[in-house]
């Protein structure tokens, strides 16, 4: 096996800050690899003692991949049907709440997992959007989960045609509105907010001058 095209558009969506962590139930390092070809900096997460010895993500530099079904050459793999009925407590507890807090694109997934049912089954739909990315919609249980719950189902041919498509629609409307220079964005300004470390004050009013000069 080698990286594929759509490992380098995930690699790509996370080099534009689009994707702050990636979740994959991959054992392989390919995405690993596509995002240190963009000169990324990678943290893996796929252990209890990963979760126990890691900041929280909005504290992340790098860019975050959870693997939680286990990491090739790191520990015990989840494999078999008992091993994916559950995830460790822990870990069910970290991707329920990354999941609520941000955005999420499921994309090129079945869903077929029941400890991943149930991440998607807790999940907070109040604040953040999901995006169901596939050929075709979802089905059996977790089509059951969503039905219930607040999602978008976006049709594709594949993975890597999708980004393809959302890179060209990026790089449309920043043809049509240019983006503030080298100023804080909205991103940045949303996690001062949730950081005691950071004086917001400054921050925000760089952040206003940055769209006066925009709109001017």
């Amino acid at each position: 096996g080698q990286i594929g095209q759509s490992h380098r558009g995930v690699a790509e969506l996370a080099r534009r800050g689009i994707l702050r962590a990636i979740i994959t139930s991959n054992f392989d390092h390919y995405i690993e690899k596509a995002l240190e070809e963009k000169g990324l900096e990678v943290q893996v997460i796929s252990t209890d003692e990963d979760l126990k010895n890691s900041e929280p993500l909005i504290h992340c530099k790098a860019v975050r991949i959870y693997k939680p079904h286990g990491d090739l050459g790191r520990g015990a793999l989840r494999n078999t049907p008992k091993d994916l009925r559950r995830l460790s407590p822990e870990m069910e507890k970290e991707l329920i709440r990354i999941l609520s807090e941000h955005g999420t694109i499921v994309l090129g997934y079945s869903g077929r997992d029941e400890g991943i049912q149930k991440v998607f089954m807790e999940r907070d739909y109040t604040r953040y959007p999901l995006f169901w990315v596939n050929p075709s919609p979802p089905t059996g249980s977790v089509k059951e989960i969503l039905d219930k719950k607040s999602y978008t189902y976006i049709p594709c041919e594949g993975a890597s045609q999708f980004i393809d498509s959302y890179l060209r629609v990026l790089q449309n409307l920043e043809q049509l509105a240019p983006t503030v220079g080298s100023g804080p964005t909205y991103v940045d300004l949303e996690y001062a907010f949730v950081s005691s470390n950071k004086p917001i004050g400054p921050l925000y009013s760089d952040f206003l001058s940055g769209v006066v000069r925009d709109l001017e």
